[in-house]
């Protein structure tokens, strides 16, 4: 069975480019928090759903892969290739007024013991 992931929206809205998957792929899923009851807006979407042909990934934050994600998403963001194009202007604004954001470890689910650690942009 061939399967598609389409990333990083939710919803497709491109109904052409969604017909058009039906000629390569079994399914198309897309990544979709368990809060989000109906994930698709159009009809054709819902039909595409209803056949079985668009499928919602559920997710949540208290899955075993997010859990293990996180501390690998931390370490990623400390890193010189994330941090190295942002230096000397994150935090103050950027081009057209670009701005990063601290990240607070504490809020991804399993990484109280990095919230020390952290330090963000500074």
């Amino acid at each position: 069975m061939s399967q598609a992931l389409y990333y990083p929206w939710i919803d497709v809205s491109d109904e052409a480019w969604l017909k058009t998957a039906l000629l390569y792929w079994d399914s198309v899923r897309t990544i979709v928090p368990e809060s989000i009851n109906a994930p698709y807006s159009t009809d054709t979407g819902r039909t595409l759903q209803d056949a079985g042909f668009l499928v919602p990934l559920r997710v949540h934050s208290g899955m075993d892969e997010i859990e293990d994600l996180a501390a690998d998403v931390l370490t990623y963001l400390q890193s010189a290739e994330v941090r190295a194009p942002y230096a000397g202007w994150c935090g103050r604004g950027g081009p057209r007024g670009f701005s990063l954001s601290r990240l607070a470890a504490s809020r991804i689910t399993g990484t109280q013991e990095f919230a020390g650690d952290y330090h963000g942009y500074s």
